[in-house]
């Protein structure tokens, strides 16, 4: 990076310095051409005075850093400087005005004509291009070497301030290689520069979602190591007593345990994976446009064998349509959950009522039961994973509810659980967000 920065630097100072060399050419070059034009001017300004005397021949060979003149009175030289010819003049006395360059004895000149038609007056001025390159390089000289000067001056000082600028992620990232893979708390904002302060802030969300990350995978191995001991070991119970037993009803009861424990094996390890899927995708992206309506049709579907065996009713009031900013897989987990609970925890005979109801900017999943319903201190742990109420016979593990709280702190849903006035028993309002789908 650094070398890039000087490499980067030494190409701006050339092109910088070229842009000055060819400006002070031009410039240069129309202030002697401006010169030229004076002392021409000026000549012929002076006709009336006696013609200008020749320089001493000592003077003549200064001549080529020096401006020459000469003055012609129709046609006939009548004044001259020293590094002037007699014979020769620098261009015929008709040439027209105006700037010309040309090669004059073997050099290159630069000569301005003035003419005085009045008078009959010509006059020229020119120097030769050796001379004019003779000035061009003294004015470099005088400030060339400040430039080549400011190249190492600047490199030295970038380098420097490049060096300051970088030396806190430099500590940071000595700081960070320094900590325990474990340690996955924030890194301090102390004495840390507001420019690096968004990346510390940065790098400190991403300790935040690993840890995150982790603690939900510790959670779903505990819960999973917790609760399948429970179905595994009612299993191994029932085979057990399978084996014992002769062919019979108490061999045909063990085996129908067996059949029990494994769908409750079942259930349990796909809770746990919707769970543990919660966990791992809190901030997942949701679709636009989950019809609630629809999903919960085909959930209550699906249960429906299971109230139809314990003789219950199960009831959907619901419009036709009813999006909301929620995913279907989602708010499947989130109706099948809600419904199953209530078909478990009520008696044979009851009736579960599903509602949902659609207003402006928001929509209402309603569950209610008319079960027996829990009390204050029951509600208040309602939620809890492997929490159950005490004296019911329902089989569960309590994930279900586990589920749904998980599912509304992710989505940001509303959940109330109160007592139903029409049925007695146990009502739960989830409130999502309507989908402008």
């Amino acid at each position: 990076m650094l070398t890039f920065w000087l490499a980067s630097l030494a190409g701006l100072w050339l092109v910088s310095a070229g842009l000055v060399g060819w400006g002070v050419y031009h410039e240069l070059k129309e202030l002697l051409d401006d010169r030229l034009e004076d002392t021409a001017t000026l000549l012929l300004a002076q006709s009336d005075s006696p013609p200008p005397a020749p320089r001493p021949a000592r003077e003549a060979e200064e001549a080529d850093a020096r401006v020459v003149y000469q003055v012609y009175q129709d046609g006939r030289l009548i004044g001259r400087s020293g590094g002037a010819s007699d014979a020769q003049p620098l261009l015929p006395p008709n040439a027209a005005a105006g700037h010309h360059t040309l090669t004059h004895h073997g050099e290159r000149w630069r000569i301005y004509v003035a003419h005085d038609p009045a008078r009959g007056r010509t006059a020229l001025a020119g120097e030769t291009i050796a001379a004019r390159r003779h000035v061009l390089n003294a004015v470099w000289a005088g400030m060339g070497w400040p430039l080549a000067l400011a190249l190492p001056l600047l490199a030295l000082l970038g380098h420097w301030a490049i060096g300051r600028a970088l030396s806190p992620l430099h500590t940071l990232s000595l700081h960070v290689a320094a900590r325990d893979p474990a340690a996955l708390r924030p890194v301090g904002l102390d004495g840390v520069p507001s420019e690096v302060v968004p990346l510390v802030q940065a790098l400190n969300a991403l300790f935040a979602r690993v840890e995150a990350t982790l603690a939900g995978e510790r959670r779903f191995t505990a819960d999973a190591a917790h609760e399948l001991r429970t179905p595994i070991a009612a299993i191994r119970a029932q085979a057990q007593a399978a084996l014992t037993q002769p062919q019979g009803d108490a061999h045909t009861h063990a085996l129908a345990g067996v059949l029990q424990g494994c769908d409750r094996a079942a259930r349990l390890v796909t809770q746990l994976l919707a769970l543990a899927r919660l966990d791992a995708q809190a901030q997942a992206p949701v679709a636009p446009a989950a019809c609630l309506a629809t999903v919960a049709r085909l959930v209550l579907a699906e249960l429906a064998p299971a109230a139809l065996a314990r003789q219950q009713e199960l009831g959907l009031e619901a419009p036709a349509h009813a999006h909301v900013a929620a995913d279907e897989a989602q708010l499947a987990m989130l109706v099948r959950n809600l419904t199953d609970n209530a078909l478990r925890y009520s008696p044979e005979g009851a009736r579960i009522e599903v509602t949902i109801a659609a207003t402006p900017g928001t929509t209402t999943l309603t569950v209610a039961d008319s079960g027996p319903g829990l009390g204050d201190a029951d509600l208040a742990r309602l939620g809890e994973r492997f929490f159950r109420v005490l004296g019911h016979e329902a089989s569960g593990s309590g994930l279900g509810w586990s589920i749904v709280r998980r599912l509304a702190e992710s989505r940001g849903w509303q959940v109330v659980v109160d007592r139903t006035p029409q049925l007695g028993g146990l009502r739960v309002t989830v409130t999502l967000a309507t989908s402008g789908g």
